[in-house]
């Protein structure tokens, strides 16, 4: 996923991330070509700074493109700033990583403990519906060939954009050490 979305941004695009397990693996298979074109929190206290930092970057850099790559539960945090930048017609693009988990914590080997030994679920909004809502172009994906036309044609356009990707809750993340294969079709 992250390498077809790195693939279709521009070189000189600002992307942010917010906090969660799939940002590690933005920090492993997202390239960077500007060092001041990757923005990230670093600590894991910084859960829904992702679409603010992007929110930030484009009012800062008007002509540039500018890219945030979040998860289903880091968007939640911080989900209200859609109105923001539909406010201000700001071109970002928001992309969800949408596993419906907060894989830090469900797959923390102390989560027994913290949930009485009851499993941790909770279920993700729609995403794209919520955005469209706030004002915001949202778009709902299943695939890889989806994602891909969908962050070509956001990036492509002015105004705000958020595109939901539907992402398997047991797929694999760069917490559990497996090993990534981004060829895969989502679910």
């Amino acid at each position: 996923m992250l390498t077809s979305v790195r693939d279709i941004v521009a070189r000189d695009a600002i992307v942010t991330t917010d906090v969660g397990g799939f940002r590690l693996w933005s920090k492993q298979v997202f390239e960077t070509y500007h060092p001041d074109r990757y923005v990230t929190a670093g600590s894991w206290a910084g859960m829904g700074v992702g679409l603010p930092a992007a929110i930030g970057a484009s009012l800062g850099n008007p002509d540039k493109p500018v890219v945030c790559l979040t998860g289903d539960g880091g968007l939640m945090m911080c989900i209200h700033e859609l109105h923001t930048a539909a406010e201000y017609d700001l071109d970002v693009t928001v992309i969800v990583s949408n596993n419906a988990d907060y894989g830090i914590i469900s797959k923390s080997p102390k989560i027994e403990q913290y949930t009485d030994g009851h499993q941790f679920t909770w279920r993700s909004p729609d995403f794209a519906t919520v955005a469209e809502g706030f004002g915001c172009r949202g778009t709902r994906v299943e695939t890889l060939a989806e994602l891909e036309a969908a962050v070509d044609e956001a990036v492509g356009r002015n105004g705000p954009d958020l595109i939901d990707v539907g992402i398997r809750t047991d797929e694999p993340s760069a917490v559990d050490g497996a090993e990534y294969d981004s060829t895969v079709e989502l679910p």
